[in-house]
């Protein structure tokens, strides 16, 4: 018999999204899944990719897929378009909270405006690929992390 209770979802995070508590090392941005980022964590807020962001994916397209498929556009152009296209999506169902996190010295409240704008940008395309990637981690959704974390399992 295969038991499945080990890779129930737990739901909260589905809809809530998941900490991920992030770092530069070697030049890249890795993180770690966490239950609660410290107060002094640098911490995104990631909902796992699904439906709606591939739904949210094709909406900011659609204004652009003519000059998509038109073939015309270099590479560079094309690359910037992908990555606003990509960074609005991300921005309005992914990403969905940020804490100790500065761009350039800045350090911005999270919101939705915000990201957009940020990810959106070629050079934070680093970021842009951990948010996507995070996102499909479905390892961060699982419910018996908080058994494990709480010492019941």
């Amino acid at each position: 018999m295969l038991e499945l209770s080990a890779i129930k979802v737990d739901p909260q995070k589905l809809d809530k999204g998941a900490w991920w508590v992030v770092r530069m090392e070697g030049g890249h941005l890795i993180g770690n899944q966490v239950e609660k980022p410290a107060e002094d964590d640098a911490a995104l807020l990631v909902i796992p990719s699904g439906y709606s962001y591939e739904r949210q994916l094709e909406r900011e397209a659609e204004p652009h897929l003519t000059k998509l498929r038109r073939g015309d556009l270099d590479d560079a152009d094309r690359d910037a378009l992908m990555s606003k296209i990509t960074g609005a999506a991300v921005a309005k169902k992914i990403l969905r909270g940020w804490q100790n996190i500065s761009f350039d010295g800045q350090t911005p409240p999270w919101s939705e405006d915000k990201a957009a704008e940020v990810l959106a940008k070629r050079e934070w395309k680093i970021l842009l690929d951990f948010v996507v990637a995070a996102s499909g981690d479905r390892q961060a959704t699982l419910a018996a992390q908080e058994a494990e974390a709480a010492g019941n399992s």
